[in-house]
């Protein structure tokens, strides 16, 4: 069986088969009710390329078993759709939906090697770029984040700053 790569995976593919880490995990809660939305995750591929992977909560029961953080897994039967615009994790066109007709295999052993964590470093000259984008912070964060503060102190001294886990969503506003 053939293995695709994440970067070869886009709506028009069928019959793929993905042979991936398991980066991240987490379950997305409806704020009112807590009840699950989703089972979302990140997955990796072993040549640094990362999807974001949605699971709907009649599915989660079938696979939630068969995966956890850290883990190698061959994936098939899933759907490859555009990725969302508002909540992006990873830089990617594309995100999988799995549903309980998608079939996950643990991988035994896991001689292969994955990258543990992905990122996508913005350069220090680039972030005037992304003073006005709210698409990568939590709603009122992208104001409060002085992107020009920023850049201007790092024209005097060096700076560091990791934004880890950022997520973005629009809660009962207009989106941007």
């Amino acid at each position: 069986m053939t293995i695709n790569m994440l970067s070869e995976l886009n709506p028009h593919g069928l019959n793929c088969n993905i042979c991936v880490c398991v980066s991240r995990m987490w379950e997305f809660c409806d704020k009112d009710s807590g009840q699950i939305k989703h089972l979302d995750l990140v997955i990796v591929y072993e040549k640094n390329d990362a999807m974001y992977v949605e699971i709907p909560p009649e599915a989660i029961s079938t696979l939630k078993n068969h995966l956890s953080e850290g883990k190698i897994v061959d994936i098939r039967r899933f759907l490859v759709q555009k990725a969302k615009s508002v909540y992006k994790v990873v830089e990617a066109p594309y995100m999988i939906k799995l549903s309980q007709r998608s079939i996950i295999t643990p991988v035994i052993p896991e001689a292969r090697q994955f990258p543990k964590y992905v990122f996508n470093l913005i350069p220090f000259s680039e972030i005037k770029q992304h003073a006005g984008l709210t698409n990568r912070f939590l709603g009122p964060r992208a104001i409060e984040f002085d992107g020009d503060k920023v850049y201007n102190e790092g024209q005097k001294t060096p700076i560091i700053t990791i934004f880890v886990g950022t997520l973005a969503k629009t809660v009962g506003a207009q989106r941007p």
